[in-house]
């Protein structure tokens, strides 16, 4: 288990730390609109963790526009305690997987663009970002860890 930039990386995937759930679900209703957007812009971070992240922060970014009147109400307090994480941090906490049991293999293509694949399978679909490898042989085809 790894913690990087505010996420614990494990071999299954990666999760908010949970140092940083305490610090959404410990933090202060928003008095003003520069603490509304230091609230939104924590939470904006972890957005992919939480499941209708925009439609529950509507409320809360209808405040951020120019000319709108600070004013909270019940349906601001509603999307806050729900992006707080009211429920406990099994609502931020999905991890994300790829869709496949390695082993994995890696081709470069061109300058920084690489290919994932599963070995002796077709190529998996989509775009994937490399953030860390722990084993890679440029020339070689054996797996990725």
């Amino acid at each position: 288990r790894v913690k990087f930039l505010g996420f614990e990386i494990n071999k299954i995937g990666m999760e908010v730390e949970n140092s940083r759930l305490d610090e959404i679900n410990n933090f202060p209703r928003p008095t003003n609109v520069r603490k509304l957007r230091g609230f939104l812009g924590m939470l904006n971070y972890y957005r992919k963790f939480v499941p209708r992240y925009s439609e529950i922060s509507l409320p809360l970014v209808g405040l951020l526009h120019k000319g709108v009147k600070f004013k909270w109400d019940e349906g601001k307090e509603e999307a806050f305690k729900k992006l707080r994480v009211a429920d406990g941090p099994k609502q931020i906490s999905a991890k994300l997987l790829l869709p496949y049991e390695g082993p994995y293999v890696i081709n470069r293509r061109f300058g920084d663009s690489y290919e994932l694949r599963v070995r002796d399978s077709e190529k998996i679909r989509g775009k994937f970002h490399v953030d860390m490898l722990f084993r890679y042989d440029d020339d070689s085809e054996e797996g990725v860890e």
